[in-house]
């Protein structure tokens, strides 16, 4: 639903299924999940993709690795893509402007031409992509991330690796801008957090609809043979 306009019953069906009702309006208090009247023309689909991201990814990975029995090291890749070189293309136009989920691994294998073949890494956008390439190999061979700038486990002082131009190290930025604290209470340790999550997505909402009502359909067509 990235791609086309979320409007706000859909929205908000998708925060009920995916938090619970009494959540739902907890989240729709915050601003930066409330979908306004300020929404009517873009639709509430920035909105899902701020929780999406908070929620699902940001949070729950930090909550995660915060906990971890072993030491864990953690990035924020901020990065904008380069004009013409959105990795998810005509499906998420808005990460045309903004740093979407995955649009590191071009970094990660060098391979900006899959995206496009006009895309390329020059200047900071190459010496980032080799100081990332040095870290993953790194961290492979043991365990323990290094390069040009010092990488520190993240349970040692919440610190994460900020790639974007020369990476640096800074306090972590996910504790105040996606409200951790708020989606720490509600909670990721039960398995059906990721079914919550997919069933959530108005596209699977609508599909069920659609299977329910063939099934209506077919079910009638059934009994009225039975009663001829």
């Amino acid at each position: 639903m990235i791609a086309g306009i979320l409007n706000k019953a859909d929205y908000q069906t998708f925060l009920k299924n995916l938090v619970g009702k009494d959540n739902a309006n907890s989240v729709q208090a915050i601003d930066r999940y409330n979908c306004s009247a300020l929404d009517r023309v873009k639709g509430c689909g920035v909105r899902m993709a701020y929780v999406i991201t908070d929620y699902v990814f940001a949070c729950a990975n930090r909550h995660l690795a915060e906990n971890a029995p072993r030491s864990t090291y953690a990035y924020n890749f901020s990065q904008l893509p380069q004009e013409g070189c959105n990795l998810w293309g005509y499906l998420a136009p808005l990460c045309s402007e903004n740093v979407c989920h995955a649009t590191e691994l071009p970094y990660v294998f060098n391979t900006p031409e899959a995206i496009h073949p006009n895309c390329s890494f020059r200047d900071s956008r190459r010496d980032l992509a080799d100081a990332i390439q040095t870290y993953w190999t790194s961290f492979a061979k043991s365990q323990s991330p290094s390069g040009k700038t010092p990488w520190p486990p993240l349970q040692s002082a919440k610190t994460y690796m900020i790639l974007k131009g020369t990476p640096q190290t800074a306090a972590d930025p996910w504790a105040t801008a996606a409200n951790c604290a708020f989606w720490d209470k509600i909670g990721y340790q039960h398995s059906e957090f990721w079914n919550r999550f997919l069933s959530a997505s108005p596209e699977v909402q609508k599909a069920k609809s659609q299977v329910k009502s063939n099934k209506a359909r077919s079910d009638k067509v059934k009994s009225n043979k039975v009663k001829s």
